[in-house]
C-alpha cells in the first residue's frame, strides 16, 4: 500500500512490450518490485495481462477457463459486440 495525497493506494507495475530479447533481464527486474512485463509476441500475452490483472484486483479471470488462443480471440470477439464504443470514443 501506498500514500499518494493522504489516500491509501494498492499500487502495482505492468509494462506491455512488443518483444523481450533472448538476454533481457526486465523480467527478472519487473519481478523484483513484484511486477510483470508481458509481450505481445507471445500469442497468449492477452490471458496473461487477464491474469495478472485479475489477481492484482482479486476478481475473476473470465480468460482463465479458456486454455486454446481460438477460445480467447472468440470470448473477446463476442464481448466486444457488447460494447457501445461510441460512448468512449468521440471523433
Amino acid at each position: 500500500m501506498d500514500d499518494i495525497g493522504g489516500v491509501m493506494h494498492n499500487i502495482s507495475t505492468m509494462v506491455i512490450v512488443d518483444v523481450i530479447g533472448d538476454r533481457s533481464r526486465i523480467v527478472n527486474m519487473a519481478e523484483e518490485i513484484d511486477g510483470k512485463v508481458v509481450a505481445m509476441s507471445d500469442p497468449y500475452w492477452v490471458a496473461k495481462v487477464s491474469s495478472y490483472i485479475s489477481s492484482k484486483l482479486n476478481v475473476d479471470d473470465l480468460l482463465e477457463d479458456k486454455p486454446q488462443l481460438k477460445d480467447i480471440q472468440s470470448f473477446i470477439s463476442d464481448a466486444l459486440e457488447n460494447v457501445d464504443l461510441e460512448k468512449y470514443i468521440k471523433l
